[in-house]
């Protein structure tokens, strides 16, 4: 469905990591806060700025890809509960 290169040109235009299946990290990544929720995503982009975010929700708009955001802990830090 996606090749190498189409793969390969999301990952370097992200600064965070782009996770699939098979990669280290990715049961983790997957994992949210209700365990009956089970969700096996194609890609995680673990995006690290805004830049990620444009660049991954784009991925997903020119490949008719569902998108699920989830904020991380810098959020609730943040105090914006």
């Amino acid at each position: 469905m996606y090749d190498h290169a189409t793969i390969d040109a999301l990952k370097t235009s992200l600064r965070g990591a782009l996770l699939q299946p098979d990669d280290a990290g990715y049961e983790v990544a997957r994992k949210v806060y209700n365990d009956m929720i089970e969700r096996r995503p194609r890609f995680i982009a673990r995006c690290s700025n805004v830049a990620d975010v444009i660049a991954a929700v784009k991925f997903a708009c020119k490949h008719q890809l569902l998108v699920a955001v989830r904020a991380g802990p810098q959020w609730r830090r943040a105090g914006h509960l």
